[in-house]
């Protein structure tokens, strides 16, 4: 039968002090208290304080649970329902402008274009959209899928979009 050592040592190999203890560990520790082993050893053996050890069984004893609390943090903007929403518009009507998403669900633009670029990172399949050579006072949104359907949003250099460089220069007004 392994040792108290042997187990805290392999449920907690490769975790740095800042980082919490796992679920598993938790109830490693608790089974350790429940057999009468000192909290003291209990800590040497998962690499962590006396205290941490009294908190996990104070918190199990009070709430009978081992997880974690939610951290605290600003709440989301969007619901799940919303992202939903900007997400369908986005992918029926690639033309579709951030100012149209954000009369339809609220929030801001930046909420909006993050919520797109975390869509477009979970997705992988196709590719990503350039970015535009200049800035317009209403972007128009792809989704990756309209790219790969070549509906010519996002083109740039070397996939027969026009290049930066071979643009003509613009004057500025008076």
């Amino acid at each position: 039968m392994p040792t108290l050592d042997e187990i805290g040592a392999k449920l907690t190999a490769g975790r740095d002090k800042t980082q919490e203890l796992s679920d598993v560990a938790r109830a490693a520790i608790l089974g350790a208290v429940a057999g009468g082993a000192n909290q003291a050893a209990i800590a040497t053996a998962f690499g962590t304080t006396r205290q941490t050890v009294s908190k996990i069984v104070q918190r199990f004893k009070s709430s009978g649970t081992l997880e974690s609390k939610p951290r605290s943090g600003r709440p989301e903007i969007f619901t799940a329902r919303d992202k939903r929403h900007i997400l369908q518009a986005v992918k029926r009507q690639p033309g579709t402008t951030t100012s149209q998403l954000v009369k339809s669900v609220g929030g801001s633009r930046s909420t909006v274009f993050r919520l797109l670029a975390e869509n477009k990172r979970q997705n992988k399949s196709g590719p990503r959209a350039s970015k535009p050579a200049a800035r317009s006072s209403q972007r128009h949104l792809t989704t990756p899928a309209s790219l790969e359907q070549g509906d010519g949003e996002g083109k740039g250099e070397g996939d027969g979009g026009p290049s930066p460089h071979s643009m003509a220069p613009t004057s500025v007004g008076p």
